[in-house]
């Protein structure tokens, strides 16, 4: 199984991976590596040669502690092709990859690994959640419900849910993000998209409420994500008063009524516009 520590990307969470077994039938063990190239340094000890896997695996790990992503991959590219057999290394390529908004990469390095390791959880995670970026939520559905009963990390119940609401399937939606509320109560993504669900729904107050939790929680969003928020939260005040009550200074609205600017995304275009020019009149 992989590690998970959590490398945080943006607002999401990206966990990486610092080991690796198989969970598919067959060997458990990962191919060993090459032998080592050892070097005598001074003062007698020995030390690895600067152009071994092992050597730039560990640099690798040295930068994603520094978050420096686009070097790790080079050291981990690097170790491939001094050995391509390392299985945990193309998964950590892959994931770092993922880091850096390189899906194409990161999809055909997990699915190299799916290849050799088989169905793993932490592998179908990362798949399913590149299916749902790609506007693909049925394979990403497939994918994360069959890892909903031992997922490998806590967030896999907020992006099914999320698949179900791209997908159109509020019911399912609403049971997998009530799930993902219960495991990661202090989540502002999951009170965000329980509030995109219940908008497109029609259950306004409801809405509003999942908008306000999500917005108290999101305390840390810069000035530009606040200004969105709080012009989407006038929408839905509009929506569901007939008028925004929105302070009077928009620029120092108080965090309490900001929300996602998501919340416009089941309004028709035409209605959201008046909408808008309603809450900035």
């Amino acid at each position: 199984m992989f590690g998970r520590p959590l490398i945080a990307i943006g607002v999401a969470l990206v966990p990486l991976v610092v080991s690796f077994c198989l969970t598919s039938s067959g060997s458990t063990a990962e191919p060993r590596a090459r032998p080592r190239s050892v070097s005598l340094a001074p003062g007698g000890q020995s030390s690895l040669s600067a152009d071994s896997p092992e050597a730039h695996v560990g640099k690798g790990y040295e930068y994603i502690k520094d978050y420096r992503y686009q070097e790790a991959a080079k050291e981990f590219q690097a170790a491939l092709d001094l050995n391509p057999a390392l299985i945990r290394v193309r998964y950590q390529l892959a994931v770092c990859y993922f880091a850096l908004g390189q899906r194409r990469e990161a999809r055909v390095g997990f699915e190299q690994v799916r290849q050799q390791a088989g169905e793993d959880s932490n592998v179908l995670y990362y798949l399913g959640r590149l299916d749902l970026l790609d506007g693909e939520p049925e394979s990403a559905i497939r994918r994360l419900q069959a890892i909903a009963a031992n997922p490998p990390y806590p967030d896999a119940a907020y992006y099914l849910g999320s698949a179900y609401l791209k997908k159109g399937d509020l019911k399912s939606a609403e049971r997998c993000l009530q799930k993902a509320a219960e495991i990661a109560p202090r989540d502002f993504r999951v009170h965000d998209h329980l509030a995109r669900l219940y908008q497109k729904a029609g259950r306004l107050q409801e809405a509003e409420q999942e908008y306000a939790r999500s917005s108290a929680l999101h305390g840390h969003s810069n000035e530009a994500s606040r200004r969105a928020m709080d012009c989407s939260r006038r929408v839905v005040l509009v929506a569901l008063y007939g008028r925004p009550s929105p302070p009077r200074d928009f620029t120092n609205t108080p965090r309490s009524i900001s929300v996602s600017a998501s919340a416009l995304f089941s309004l028709s275009v035409s209605k959201r516009w008046r909408a808008w020019r309603a809450a900035a009149g």
